[in-house]
C-alpha cells in the first residue's frame, strides 16, 4: 500500500509541475510524538517516543505573499509507557498528506521567515510493539482498526502549525506541531482515549519551478537601478 501511496504521488507531483511549473522538493526531519488521553476517566501519563520523518512537497504561488503546500510525508509515531519492571514501546508507521496554506514574509526572493497551518490526513499502515522487561524482550505486530481486539485505529485527521526559516532560496529549516482529532483507541470514548501529538524539527529544499521566482533577481536589480536614478534626479 505505501508503494502505491509513493507513485501515485510520484505521477501527481510530476504532472503539476510540469502543467503549472509550481516549486517541489524533499524534506527530511525527526519527529517527537506521544499519544494522550484517558483510561477509565484518568489521564494517561505516557512517555514521547523519537522518530524520522521525510517526504516531499509542492509549493503553488497564490500571490507574492501565500502560497498553498499539499505533501506526502512518511512519520515514525508512537509512544511508550512504563509498568513495573519494564516498558511498553509502540511505534506507528504513518503516511500523511499534510494541505498547509503559508506566507511569506517581505518581498520575493529576500524572505526568510514563513508561518503556516493546515489541516493533516493520516494512513497508519504498519507498526510494532516491543515489551522490555529485563532479561525479557519481545515485539509483535499493531493490530490496526476499528475491532475491540486493535490496538489502534488505521486513520486520523487533524491540524498542523509550522514556522520555517530560509537559509537560502530553497534551503529552508522547519518546525511542525500537529493536533490529531480523532480518538486513536478503537471502541473509545470521551473516559477512554487515545489522541496523537507530535512535534517534528526537519531540513528541505524547494527546486523553484515559477518563471516569476526564476526572474526576480533581474527584477530587484531594475527597482535598485530605478530607486538609484531617483535619487541622483533629486540631489540634481
Amino acid at each position: 500500500m505505501r508503494s502505491f501511496y509513493y507513485l501515485l504521488t510520484g505521477l501527481v507531483f510530476t504532472s503539476l509541475t510540469a502543467i503549472a511549473q509550481i516549486g517541489f522538493g524533499p524534506e527530511v526531519g525527526f519527529n517527537l510524538s506521544n499519544y494522550t488521553g484517558k483510561s477509565d476517566g484518568k489521564k494517561i501519563s505516557n512517555q514521547p517516543k523519537y522518530g524520522g520523518m521525510f517526504g516531499g512537497l509542492l509549493e503553488l504561488e497564490l500571490s507574492d505573499h501565500f502560497f498553498l503546500l499539499p505533501g506526502l510525508f512518511d512519520y515514525r509515531n508512537g509512544y511508550a509507557k512504563s509498568f513495573a519492571g519494564g516498558t511498553k514501546t509502540y511505534a506507528v508507521n504513518t503516511l500523511e498528506i499534510p494541505v498547509n496554506i503559508e506566507y511569506k514574509f517581505g518581498p520575493p526572493q529576500r524572505v526568510k521567515f514563513f508561518i503556516g497551518a493546515g489541516p493533516y490526513f493520516d494512513l497508519n499502515y504498519d507498526g510494532t510493539v516491543a515489551t522490555s522487561a529485563l532479561p525479557i524482550y519481545s515485539t509483535y505486530d499493531i493490530k490496526m482498526g476499528n475491532d475491540a481486539s486493535d490496538d489502534i485505529r488505521s486513520f486520523d485527521i487533524g491540524l498542523g502549525a509550522f514556522g520555517v526559516y530560509q537559509i537560502t532560496r530553497g534551503l529552508f529549516f522547519r518546525a511542525r506541531y500537529q493536533y490529531g482529532f480523532l480518538n486513536m483507541l478503537p471502541q473509545g470514548n470521551s473516559n477512554n482515549s487515545l489522541y496523537n501529538r507530535s512535534f517534528s524539527l526537519s531540513v528541505g529544499y524547494v527546486f523553484p519551478g515559477d518563471l516569476k521566482a526564476k526572474n526576480e533577481p533581474e527584477k530587484i536589480k531594475e527597482e535598485e537601478e530605478r530607486e538609484q536614478m531617483e535619487q541622483q534626479r533629486k540631489h540634481q
